[in-house]
């Protein structure tokens, strides 16, 4: 009995230790950072264009995704870029495949449709959140207002 607790003790020492010295994030810090400047044109149906905010250079995206800023779960439009796996039969994986720009209601070839609605053009009268993700949890946000 006496090695049994000697051993849990070990492991938690040693668990402890792992998770604190291993840690990359910092816990005060958004798990998602926004590394991406996204711009809007003009318009019901803008025109999404999006650049990295370091260095400025144009970057690919896996998701773009436009909501009611009123409604922040309800996506209204976005595309997103799937690839059929081979490693498991059947499931989807994502990649960075949606180039800059996008036109709002336009589903890129090789990408699909986001989310269950389909609202375009956009109706006027209301303010908009655009969000583009990258695989790696990279992610720029712009609100506008039509």
């Amino acid at each position: 009995m006496h090695k049994r607790s000697a051993l849990l003790v070990m492991v938690i020492v040693l668990s402890m230790f792992f998770l604190t010295t291993c840690k990359k994030d910092n816990p005060a810090e958004a798990p998602v950072k926004n590394t991406i400047e996204v711009t809007v044109g003009d318009g019901l149906s803008p025109k999404y264009s999006w650049k990295l905010i370091d260095g400025g250079s144009r970057t690919n995206i896996f998701r773009l995704a436009v909501y009611k800023i009123d409604d922040l779960h309800d996506c209204i439009w976005g595309v997103q870029t799937p690839t059929t796996g081979s490693a498991w039969e059947g499931q989807t994986f994502f990649y960075d495949g949606l180039t800059s720009p996008l036109t709002h209601g336009t589903v890129p070839s090789g990408a699909e449709k986001y989310g269950i609605r389909d609202i375009y053009p956009l109706p006027e009268g209301h303010t908009y959140r655009v969000v583009v993700q990258k695989i790696n949890g990279e992610q720029g946000v712009k609100e506008f207002s039509r």
